[in-house]
């Protein structure tokens, strides 16, 4: 097994664990060079055998779902060390107020979002909008062995004093906080119930001041994070029924064609209406050839054709368009949590010069914004509705097929375990008449 610094020692090793990953999909390999590239180029340093060791048993490993998001780790390191912030809001007990007020008065006389970061270090700039500070994280240090099945509150295995301390601190409450060490990379807040973290022991220092990220964006109802699974369902819908809609604008296309022909050799007054039409739209419409213009013209008057052309372009570029990873790399909450690992190395006055907002690996018009307790869950109980008049679902069942459901929950006791989502869609939409009256 290759010791951990022989990433930044051998590239050529990293590179060709790269070459590896290419048979699950050339976006993972994309991933794992750039993270080759921060690291060579002294932007990041990874140290620790345990996350070397889980790194190269993942290239190998048959689990593509633990592979991608691993890589996805690497291609966006964490600093291990140095100076990181996280970002409070104004219930904060620590906010400087008065400074907010005077950002707040920037803002409403139309000073950039940047100078008032400057100027006060509070921005505007973020996904949901709502006023936010830094509060470093250069004193924050493990004060237990982050061994497996530990538990701890998070007060007793991370010392950070600015955000929870007993002393002058933001969020005293976040130190009761439940903590629970567990093998592997990676954690999760779980924002309901008993509220608490998972924390992975390859990197528990980071992995925690990400999670402390999400419970204070919970306190402030900041935007939150959550997980892929939450995006599944949509997502499997989206790539079955795209190609199903996109049949159905062939064909209007194709009855509309055949419709000009026939208006144009009879000569009707579908052929002037269609002029007419092309002029008022502009000269390129009128430039078209007459077929074409009288069959675009045909298809705006139907009021179906259009409804499943936006349906068809929403699909394409919205929700089938982004794996669940991405959607989920998209969440406000997820980009600001990996915003608080990478604002390192800096002083106070290096800080508020270099704008956070613009640090994102997001950018933030590109950003999904969601609240509620809900979004930061590992495991959601049931996934999107496939029918949203019914509220029909389909949820994942232990043995990782799909069974279709009612909106509490309860298993329709004759619908059958399915391998994918879009299959369990297509079971809910073919056979909902059957099941109406009785889910009514």
């Amino acid at each position: 097994m290759a010791n951990a610094l022989s990433f930044l020692a051998d590239p050529e090793y990293y590179k060709s664990a790269a070459n590896v990953a290419t048979g699950y999909g050339n976006k993972l390999a994309d991933l794992l060079k750039e993270g080759k590239n921060r690291i060579t180029s002294g932007r990041a340093i990874l140290t620790g055998e345990p996350i070397a060791e889980s790194l190269r048993n993942q290239y190998f490993s048959n689990d593509q779902n633990a592979l991608a998001s691993l890589a996805m780790d690497w291609a966006n390191p964490v600093p291990v060390s140095g100076l990181v912030g996280m970002f409070a809001g104004k219930s904060a007990k620590t906010a400087d107020l008065a400074k907010l007020m005077k950002a707040e008065e920037l803002r409403a006389a139309g000073v950039p979002d940047e100078k008032i970061w400057g100027e006060t270090g509070w921005t505007f700039g973020f996904p949901d909008k709502q006023p936010r500070f830094e509060i470093p994280d250069n004193a924050a240090k493990l004060k237990e062995a982050a061994i497996p099945d530990s538990r701890y509150a998070v007060g007793q295995a991370l010392e950070h004093d600015p955000l929870y301390g007993y002393g002058d601190s933001a969020y005293p409450q976040l130190r009761n906080t439940p903590l629970e060490y567990q093998n592997g990379a990676g954690g999760q807040f779980v924002a309901e119930g008993n509220q608490g973290m998972r924390i992975g022991v390859d990197n528990p220092k980071s992995t925690t001041l990400h999670e402390l990220q999400h419970a204070i964006q919970q306190r402030e109802g900041f935007a939150g994070g959550g997980n892929p699974r939450m995006f599944e369902a949509a997502y499997e819908e989206a790539k079955y029924r795209l190609p199903i809609v996109e049949r159905h604008v062939q064909r209007y296309k194709n009855a509309a064609s055949d419709e000009a022909k026939r208006a144009i050799e009879e000569n009707n007054q579908i052929v002037e209406q269609a002029n007419n039409w092309a002029k008022q739209l502009g000269e390129w419409t009128d430039m078209m050839p007459l077929k074409q213009k009288v069959q675009e013209y045909i298809l705006d008057q139907d009021s179906g054709f259009k409804s499943l052309y936006k349906e068809a372009a929403d699909l394409k570029y919205g929700a089938a368009k982004l794996t669940p990873h991405e959607q989920y790399r998209r969440l406000a909450g997820e980009a600001e949590a990996r915003l608080t690992q990478v604002r390192m190395n800096l002083t106070p006055e290096q800080r508020l010069a270099q704008y956070p907002v613009s640090q994102f690996d997001v950018p933030v018009e590109n950003q999904i914004v969601r609240y509620g307790d809900d979004v930061a869950r590992s495991v959601p109980k049931t996934i999107n509705p496939f029918d949203g008049e019914r509220r029909l679902y389909a949820t994942r069942q232990g043995n990782g097929k799909w069974k279709p459901v009612y909106s509490d929950g309860t298993p329709i006791q004759q619908a059958p375990e399915f391998e994918d989502g879009g299959a369990a869609a297509y079971w809910l939409k073919r056979n909902s008449a059957k099941i109406q009256e009785e889910y009514q």
